[in-house]
């Protein structure tokens, strides 16, 4: 036997679903992504809605689009539209770290306003739009509810012929290369009759580009995040090297993803991208085959546990992050009896519940119950409908102390050796009345499957998203 010391944990960030027969899902997400202020300029996104040449517009236009910016991005800042006449003057709309400015060239426009004045928020969608009248010299913006409108605008005229760019602009004269972290989609050219002109959806594209769907219009993109394709492929975030057997637990405090070894106590943040090193004085004196860690958002405390034979004892300490040191461990080599449980950690009454699991040729049913203030496990079963002894189940978050569990692997009696099976059941659990009732069956498929150990629960779409 070749034993490894060391792990490589590769830490893959997605929004993937797999789809399911009967789970209706809402519309998916679609949208540009622009890279920002954290990239090297040559890596920034840009978007030319004319790179073969000006857009023509006899008596002007009205452009509209929906915009997100990104909260997680510090000092973002840069150029949301630049619009150039042929002359190369521009109406330049900017977003600021505490502000938006829309200015133009012509008669030295300049409107500024701080984000709580106009109310915008980050990280939520809001419509903006340009009207540009050629003909009776009328500038108006709107941003949200707020408008502002120039009138009289002489060089006005010269807008009939236009470049439109978002983000990073490569023209020589009115180059831009500052790119706020935003994301847009909708992005719509109508007369001023309100008639459409052009229309990126900014849904489907092409590698270098995308069309509009009213007069196939191509607009090039560089370094484009299509937010369609990041809700559907895999993306690696970091790799790195850590002891065998590390715990990872996910922080929704803080969007971190905490990995502990015997050495080393990592946080990984998704807001940031970086990745902390904090060494362990005090590791673990059991074997660390278990991997299970949780984060308490109550206390802002990382667990661990061990759930071994009860003549065994069992195991629960928690992670002092001053210190770097995890907290009292009892000696022993025992393996878990609990591999692939599904646990639950309430937040109102400071429990955390575990239920079924596989150890030692056993299927296992019922719920352990960790009260932390007491410090104690309790064997408990629920009422109401059977959960048959199983493992490999999912289970998600409907409500405080009301879960949904679906599926997994075991059999009626527990033994391994008397006919197994896989389960496409799905069960709402109450368990602060320790109650279970079956809400239904999937039809076996033609190939068996389990999901993964976390699943979401959508309320609102009366739905649930596994992998």
């Amino acid at each position: 036997m070749i034993k490894l010391l060391k792990e490589k944990i590769t830490l893959l960030c997605t929004f993937q679903c797999l789809a399911i027969s009967f789970i209706f899902a809402q519309a998916p997400q679609y949208g540009l992504k622009f890279n920002g202020y954290n990239y090297e300029p040559e890596m920034r996104t840009g978007l030319d809605l004319s790179p073969k040449g000006h857009l023509t517009f006899p008596n002007g236009f009205s452009m509209s689009f929906d915009v997100k910016f990104d909260f997680n991005e510090i000092h973002s800042y840069g150029y949301v539209f630049r619009i150039c006449d042929e002359k190369e003057r521009t109406i330049d709309f900017v977003f600021g770290e505490k502000n938006v400015s829309f200015s133009s060239t012509i008669n030295d426009i300049v409107f500024s306003s701080l984000l709580p004045d106009i109310n915008l928020k980050l990280e939520e969608w809001v419509k903006i739009k340009v009207d540009i009248d050629v003909d009776n010299e009328k500038l108006k913006f709107k941003i949200g509810n707020t408008v502002k409108e120039w009138k009289n605008l002489h060089g006005l005229r010269d807008f009939k012929k236009v470049d439109i760019v978002f983000g990073k602009n490569n023209y020589p004269k009115t180059q831009a290369v500052d790119v706020p972290t935003m994301t847009i989609k909708n992005l719509k050219i109508d007369n001023l009759s309100g008639n459409p002109l052009y229309f990126w959806k900014l849904a489907k594209y092409v590698p270098d580009g995308v069309y509009d769907e009213v007069e196939h219009q191509f607009a090039q993109c560089e370094n484009p995040n299509w937010v369609l394709t990041s809700n559907t492929t895999w993306n690696k975030e970091i790799t790195f090297t850590c002891e065998r057997y590390p715990y990872i637990a996910f922080n929704q405090d803080h969007n971190v993803v905490a990995i502990a070894d015997q050495n080393y106590f990592y946080t990984y943040s998704l807001s940031d991208r970086q990745l902390r090193k904090q060494v362990v004085t005090n590791g673990f004196s059991y074997p660390r085959y278990a991997n299970q860690m949780l984060y308490n958002s109550s206390d802002s405390s990382y667990y661990v546990y061990n759930l071994v034979k009860e003549e065994d004892g069992r195991e629960f300490t928690s992670f002092d992050s001053v210190k770097g040191a995890w907290g009292y461990t009892t000696a022993h080599n025992h393996f878990s009896d609990y591999w692939h449980h599904n646990k639950y950690l309430s937040k109102e009454n400071k429990k955390l519940y575990v239920i079924g699991g596989y150890g030692h040729h056993k299927y296992k049913e019922g719920t352990f119950v960790y009260d932390i203030d007491k410090e104690l496990w309790t064997k408990k079963s629920f009422k109401g409908d059977t959960i048959e002894p199983r493992y490999l189940s999912g289970l998600g978050k409907i409500a405080d102390d009301k879960l949904l569990l679906f599926g997994g692997y075991g059999s009626k009696t527990g033994n391994q050796e008397i006919s197994p099976q896989h389960y496409y059941d799905a069960f709402e659990i109450d368990v602060k009345s320790m109650t279970s009732k079956k809400l239904w069956t999937l039809e076996a498929p033609e190939e068996n499957f389990v999901v993964s150990n976390s699943i979401v629960v959508d309320t609102a779409n009366n739905c649930f998203y596994a992998l």
